[in-house]
């Protein structure tokens, strides 16, 4: 944790191309059993919900002073699943907008069995490797835009634990957004402030520091033909609990599903957050 008497130190900087969210609307008793306060669920007309953010980390640069910032080889695969919140934050009149990192996955390989044990050393919360990736969006690393963004491309993301397990299965078609469309691309993808129940016990906080961006510009819509994420909802909430909160499964039509050319933060050192 960084000292209260100083500005949280960067930890890394990073940037993620080809960012699919799957966005979910879920039941508002279920969100505020995966919160803490000062946390709470932000809502769009009146429903919660979960994102999962599949990307490609296509550039990770450790902090060393100043403004200096030292290349790793550490890009692949991952996915955040995400809980949108809003919180008082010190220094801030109004409550934030942010995501709670719910659970981290890392694509397999010694890259992302490094970063699954510095995530669970910092970030606290579940973390899980030797994940399988497939993506027509391009390998991991190397494809830092894809060629096949353009409406009318077919998308097709999965990925499958290390036991082979599926996680995440989506096909669609990419056309680009209308205007409803976009203003809740806003709504998901305008979260600069990042949240953690660390250990299901402390409530920490972070916010992305100078140089961060997150546009709108450039989000496609993705028209799903197929969406199956059963397997990651599964393991988060337990099989009991995702039959009753889904007794008749995952509905394809109430997942919002979108794009994003790239993203890029500054990541700061955590810190821990109170609840007046």
């Amino acid at each position: 944790m960084s000292s209260p008497f100083l500005p949280p130190r960067p930890n890394v900087y990073e940037i993620h191309s080809r960012a699919l969210y799957l966005t979910i609307p879920v039941p508002l008793s279920l969100c505020m059993s995966l919160t803490a306060p000062p946390c709470s669920p932000d809502l769009h007309n009146g429903e919660a919900f979960i994102s999962i953010c599949i990307d490609d980390l296509h550039s990770l640069q450790s902090y060393l002073f100043g403004n200096i910032y030292a290349p790793t080889n550490m890009g692949g695969y991952m996915t955040k699943l995400n809980l949108l919140v809003t919180s008082p934050v010190p220094s801030q009149t109004s409550p934030v907008h942010g995501y709670q990192i719910l659970s981290l996955d890392f694509e397999k390989g010694v890259a992302g069995f490094v970063k699954r044990l510095g995530a669970l050393v910092t970030q606290k919360v579940p973390s899980y490797g030797g994940v399988t990736y497939r993506s027509t969006l391009g390998k991991a690393g190397r494809t830092r835009t894809a060629d096949n963004m353009a409406a009318g491309s077919d998308l097709n993301v999965s990925m499958s634990s290390s036991s082979g397990t599926s996680l995440v299965n989506v096909k669609g078609k990419l056309r680009p957004l209308n205007s409803k469309e976009a203003t809740f691309a806003s709504f998901v993808v305008s979260r600069p402030h990042k949240f953690l129940h660390q250990n299901k016990t402390t409530m920490a906080w972070s916010m992305w520091g100078d140089g961060w961006s997150s546009p709108t510009e450039g989000i496609m819509a993705v028209d799903l033909t197929a969406c199956d994420v059963t397997g990651i909802l599964e393991r988060e909430f337990g099989s009991e609990n995702f039959r009753k909160f889904f007794p008749e499964g995952m509905d394809v039509s109430k997942v919002k599903a979108i794009l994003q050319p790239e993203y890029t933060l500054v990541d700061l050192h955590n810190t821990t957050l109170k609840s007046k």
